[in-house]
């Protein structure tokens, strides 16, 4: 992606970040928080009242705080004041412990790898969730808030970024980037020599430069086709980690170079799904047999 500045990022606002930097200021959003979470009524508070769970004195200095963070991360109403989205998103990502070191879990085996078939461990250190194996093979690998992470054992943290992982990559497929909603630039593109070709899909946002990359395969796991095809074998896409479904060997096989179309096999039970895939990984036709 080029470095130069495109019309999605000219919007940034470049003092944002500077505003939460003030820990006043970070009291009136959590003290917005608190209220909405005891309040299911009515979100909103009045100056004095916000004034007063605070803890500011003096009326001045904290109307002056509270106007760096109105028309950004707090809503003026007739009724009061309130988080904006903004605000919203802001605070979640801070009590879902985005920006905290956390703890670490792991090493944990959690069967074999789809690529070598020895054992594959999950980690969870700094914020990221890994599984590879002993021979360097990296099957997955994700972001994954630590606070979300303190009290759910691996088996569980695994299943839930599997969720949210699947949700990403529905976004990406549509041009859509999970982190800030801008637009996404995606494709199919091969790895390998001509004997072991290997396609991946690949992501980048034109906005906040959060790239996406997986094998192919994990495209065909969100169409409404393959969600069917395995529920008829008693399983859940959404339940269980990509790699469970997605292999590698053998499953991939190019129908068509202009315009390019990749055919994604997958085996459950006795029988095989194979999906069609565009040049941006959607998918465009379906097979069982």
């Amino acid at each position: 992606m080029s470095d130069a500045v495109t019309d999605e990022t000219t919007d940034v606002d470049p003092d944002a970040l500077d505003v939460l930097g003030d820990e006043t200021r970070r009291a009136i959003l959590l003290a917005l928080v608190e209220h909405r979470r005891v309040s299911s009524d009515d979100a909103t508070l009045s100056f004095s009242a916000l004034r007063e769970r605070v803890g500011v004195a003096d009326s001045g200095r904290f109307n002056y705080h509270l106007g760096k963070l109105v028309d950004r991360f707090v809503e003026k109403t007739d009724g009061g004041y309130r988080l904006s989205y903004a605000g919203q998103q802001v605070v979640g990502a801070a009590l879902a412990g985005t920006y905290s070191a956390g703890e670490s879990k792991g090493p944990t085996d959690v069967g074999e790898c789809p690529v070598c078939e020895t054992t594959a461990t999950a980690t969870y250190e700094e914020g990221v969730l890994e599984v590879t194996c002993a021979n360097d093979h990296v099957v997955y690998r994700v972001g994954f808030p630590p606070g979300a992470a303190a009290d759910r054992s691996m088996e569980r943290l695994l299943a839930l970024s599997a969720r949210l992982t699947y949700d990403d990559i529905e976004l990406a497929i549509e041009g859509v980037c999970p982190e800030c909603l801008g637009t996404v630039t995606r494709s199919l593109q091969r790895t390998g020599g001509d004997e072991e070709v290997e396609w991946f899909f690949d992501a980048r946002c034109e906005r906040c430069g959060q790239q996406f990359r997986a094998s192919a395969g994990v495209c065909v796991l969100t169409a409404p086709s393959f969600v069917a095809f395995a529920a008829d074998h008693d399983a859940d896409p959404r339940e269980q980690p990509p790699w469970t479904f997605a292999t590698l060997d053998g499953s991939q096989t190019v129908v068509s170079e202009d315009p390019l179309r990749v055919r994604m096999t997958i085996d459950i039970d006795d029988e095989t799904f194979s999906a069609t895939l565009d040049e941006h990984g959607r998918t465009v036709a379906t097979d069982r047999s």
